[in-house]
């Protein structure tokens, strides 16, 4: 680099780095993490059926692992609040901010609960690849 630097009668910068390694350097493709993608894990993690996470019903065996999705969909994506509620069935941005906080909490508080995440998150980066 100090000799394309030199040569080129240019400062050393992050650009000029980029540039004179691009070449040699792989290239890595980050693949965006989608909301169905972890809608997907979340449900076979939990062995719930998809549709769960969209659908009205609120049993406890669907509500926590569609609270869980939430959470990490806040977390994984750049969506928006309203976005993410339409993609569990059109549910209101503020029962998105309410799963994202509880379970949030949780993972603070129970670390078997963080651990489980942990898993998920490794799934589902490798389903997203």
């Amino acid at each position: 680099m100090k000799a394309f630097c030199t040569l080129n009668q240019i400062s050393p910068s992050v650009d000029t780095a980029e540039e004179v390694l691009k070449d040699i350097l792989p290239r890595t493709t980050v693949k965006k993490i989608s909301i169905s993608t972890i809608q997907k894990v979340v449900s076979e993690h939990y062995s719930i059926k998809p549709g769960f996470m969209r659908a009205k019903k609120r049993t406890k065996e669907v509500v926590f692992p569609r609270q869980i999705a939430m959470y990490l969909s806040r977390t994984m994506t750049d969506s928006s609040l309203p976005v993410i509620g339409e993609e569990f069935g059109g549910r209101d941005h503020t029962t998105i901010l309410h799963a994202y906080e509880k379970i949030r909490k949780d993972v603070q508080t129970n670390p078997q609960l963080s651990q489980e995440i942990a898993e998920i998150i490794k799934k589902i980066n490798i389903e997203g690849r």
